[in-house]
């Protein structure tokens, strides 16, 4: 019994010392953990502090050499381009020509520096120094728009070349294609903060040509933009020519001359100030919306039509139905726009849009779609709601015949490149008697296909894919070549009450953006 008691004893002896050696393990272990982070902590902040005061030391250096700078080139700079440079220049001008004369050398090297993107400032500093704000606005504004419109009417030669070119460069150019967007007044306004932007609009000129850009609002920005910087030059001219007088051509500044100047250089370095971050602020907002519309908003679907297409006419009826919004882009077919090596209405080749060359094409994102059968089905399944197709299964398959007939026994006949051909071959005579023929045939077989199962529409009293095909049909038939509904008289109702559809009204071609105003 005493041994067991003090075997017990000196197991809870040993287990009291176990304790202590584990408390006394934990507290130098917890105190070297803290230990380390406050280490840790005090090494971060001893790096924090050294980079500030390293970086303060740099801002320090760099303050120092730009004073030192200034003041050599106050001290021995400013005196030689007075006496070696701006001296003899107006001595020059007082000698070498007439006021005439120079006035015309001033707008020509005005118009013709920016088209080898030689900058225009010295020549509007001379502009300045001699004529002053009357006749010198107006040398100024006079050499310089000829300057901004020829780098333009060159850079349309050369177009294409530009394109390749800004590629390099895609942010630059993702937010000209942005600038050149919207209504007139918002490139007119786009165009008047580039101008007052340290971008470089020597460049500005020639790369705006391969956007959207329509030329008066580039023109009419472009002047607008021009008229603060025409009067900052023209100030600053004068000013750098009251030095020079006052240094060289001993002549004295009365104390109501002084102060004038003084306010009007202050009031001169803040318009400039003011002039260049509103526009900076202006160009980082479109910066910033072209960066939110590629990496937020989806695309907006584009649809490439020509305004008598019956071809484009169906797909339009389609995303009206559809309640798609979508940007429409001319492509007009009588002048060639699907032959343009670049795409005037837009900066890609319309040939890698569309290789056959023809209307419609969708661009949804980075999906094309060309054809207009595969265009509405491809949208039907994208955006089943409402759909184009019934479910009764010879329904959906009388709509696929109407479909073809139209698509394949109608349309073609009376496609634009057999016009052509068609006038060149026989005579226009002959064109009529065979687009009638057509006509007339496809409308006879529709109207026996259709008269058993036609409700308000084709197949029924609700809208389906037959309906699309068949008004622009028509439509054209009616409007355009003057046949006689009388024998079709279900094609007749049909007709009647798509024209009582907003979808069908909208999409009709005396409805389109590029539809001439006499037709």
């Amino acid at each position: 019994m005493s041994n067991t008691l003090k075997e017990s004893r000196e197991d809870n002896t040993d287990s009291v010392g176990q304790m202590r050696e584990d408390n006394e393990y934990v507290r130098l272990v917890v105190a070297h953990e803290a230990s380390a982070a406050e280490t840790v902590l005090s090494l971060s902040q001893s790096e924090v502090q050294s980079k500030k005061f390293m970086w303060w030391l740099k801002a320090l250096g760099i303050f120092a050499v730009a004073l030192l700078l200034t003041l050599v080139f106050g001290k021995w700079g400013v005196p030689f381009v007075f006496q070696k440079v701006l001296i003899p220049i107006l001595q020059w001008e007082a000698t070498a020509f007439g006021r005439p004369m120079l006035a015309i050398v001033l707008v020509v090297s005005l118009a013709l520096f920016p088209v080898f993107l030689i900058p225009s400032g010295p020549s509007m500093w001379l502009a300045g120094m001699i004529f002053g704000y009357g006749l010198g606005f107006v040398i100024i504004m006079v050499g310089t728009t000829i300057g901004m419109v020829l780098p333009y009417l060159i850079g349309l030669m050369f177009r294409d070349r530009l394109h390749q070119w800004l590629k390099r460069w895609p942010r630059q150019a993702a937010v000209l294609r942005l600038a050149a967007e919207g209504s007139w007044f918002h490139q007119f306004r786009v165009v008047a903060i580039f101008r007052v932007s340290p971008f470089p609009y020597t460049i500005f000129n020639y790369a705006i040509v391969v956007t959207s850009m329509r030329f008066w609002p580039y023109f009419f920005g472009s002047i607008a933009g021009m008229i603060p910087e025409a009067f900052i030059y023209i100030y600053s001219g004068r000013l750098i020519r009251t030095f020079a007088d006052v240094q060289y051509g001993h002549q004295r500044l009365t104390t109501v001359e002084i102060v004038y100047n003084v306010i009007s250089l202050i009031i001169a370095v803040v318009t400039t100030v003011a002039f260049t971050v509103y526009a900076k602020r202006a160009l980082k907002e479109l910066q910033n919306a072209e960066a939110n519309e590629d990496e937020e908003v989806p695309a907006k679907l584009k649809l490439y039509s020509y305004w008598r297409s019956s071809c484009a006419h169906r797909v339009r009826i389609a995303l009206t139905l559809k309640g798609l919004d979508y940007e429409y882009i001319p492509v007009n077919l009588l002048k060639g726009d699907q032959s343009d090596p670049v795409y005037r209405f837009d900066p890609q080749d319309f040939k890698k849009i569309n290789p056959m060359g023809t209307v419609p094409a969708l661009v949804d994102g980075n999906v094309v779609v060309n054809d207009s059968f595969a265009i509405i089905m491809y949208l039907d399944d994208k955006y089943p709601e409402p759909p184009l197709l019934p479910s009764d299964l010879h329904k959906r398959a009388v709509n696929y015949q109407a479909t073809s007939i139209v698509m394949s026994g109608i349309q073609p006949h009376q496609n634009m490149a057999l016009f052509r051909y068609l006038e060149e071959k026989i005579n226009a005579e002959e064109k009529t008697a065979w687009i009638t023929n057509a006509i007339t045939k496809g409308f006879t077989a529709l109207e026996n296909l259709l008269v058993s199962c036609a409700g308000k529409y084709a197949t029924g009293d609700e809208v389906y894919l037959a309906d699309l095909f068949l008004a622009p049909q028509i439509h054209a038939a009616f409007n355009r070549f003057q046949i006689n509904m009388e024998p079709y008289p279900t094609l007749a109702k049909f007709y009647e009450s798509y024209n009582e559809l907003p979808a069908f009204q909208n999409a009709v071609p005396e409805n389109q953006p590029d539809t001439p105003s006499t037709i």
